[in-house]
């Protein structure tokens, strides 16, 4: 149910439904709206007494980040920090979880700017690996 369509056009449609007017197709067709969207008129009726597109609701999950501003202010006391060491500090903070993806797209929204990827190369893999083996048998 689109909230773009205005609640005179959903009176008009709905009351040339509760007249006989013609099929939901047919209705559907002369009103330039989907048959779906009559349907779901109908059962928002029923359901409300009313026809009137719902207000203030969000759609999809709740988000992490709520108060922008705390969120501004925990990012400029944390500027040092990399985006996931900052997720941990996060957590630790206000002991709630956020994942890597949300705060780099917080960090970005407030218009901080970071690397996407650092890869090490062979060669620092290679010696990070031996270092590992050479203290793990002693």
């Amino acid at each position: 149910m689109p909230a773009g369509i205005s609640v005179d056009l959903r009176k008009r449609v709905m009351e040339a439904v509760d007249s006989g007017a013609g099929t939901i197709k047919g209705i559907a067709k002369r009103f330039a709206v989907g048959r779906r969207t009559i349907y779901g008129w109908l059962t928002l009726r029923e359901k409300t007494n009313g026809i009137a597109p719902q207000v203030n609701y969000q759609k999809g999950h709740s988000h992490t980040i709520e108060d922008w501003e705390e969120f501004r202010k925990f990012v400029e006391r944390h500027t040092h920090l990399t985006s996931p060491v900052m997720c941990i500090e996060w957590e630790k903070i206000y002991g709630k979880r956020i994942h890597k993806s949300v705060m780099k797209r917080g960090l970005k929204k407030l218009g901080y700017t970071f690397k996407k990827n650092s890869f090490a190369t062979r060669n620092q893999v290679h010696k990070k690996e031996l270092i590992f083996y050479k203290k793990s048998a002693k």
